[in-house]
């Protein structure tokens, strides 16, 4: 059985995120979210709980990633926003806010 292969648009995609991990601002949304108390731990924006796993998530949502070149760029600059539209939650309430989110 042949492996389906990914579309470029898909690999753009993904490289993307991975730079957008690498970003200042990503690290320091998520530096600023660390327990002060316990090494290793977030702490969750909105349930205000520690966490070892967080993820930062963007408050307005960038939207479902593009299936065209001509959708990339309007994505990739709502990916790339800045720190006063993302977040530092955990995978509870970021998996409770995407559920949202969605039916939106």
């Amino acid at each position: 059985m042949r492996k389906k292969r990914r579309s470029d648009i898909s690999k753009l995609v993904t490289a993307s995120r991975d730079i957008w991990r690498m970003s200042t601002v990503y690290q320091g949304v998520k530096r600023k979210s660390k327990d002060p108390v316990r090494k290793g731990f977030y702490i969750c924006e909105l349930c205000k709980e520690p966490h070892e796993v967080i993820k930062i998530d963007h408050i307005v949502p960038i939207g479902k990633q593009p299936d065209y070149l001509s959708e990339f760029g309007g994505w990739l600059s709502k990916l790339f926003c800045g720190d006063k539209n993302l977040q530092a939650i955990c995978q509870f309430c970021h998996a409770d806010k995407s559920k949202e989110d969605r039916k939106k």
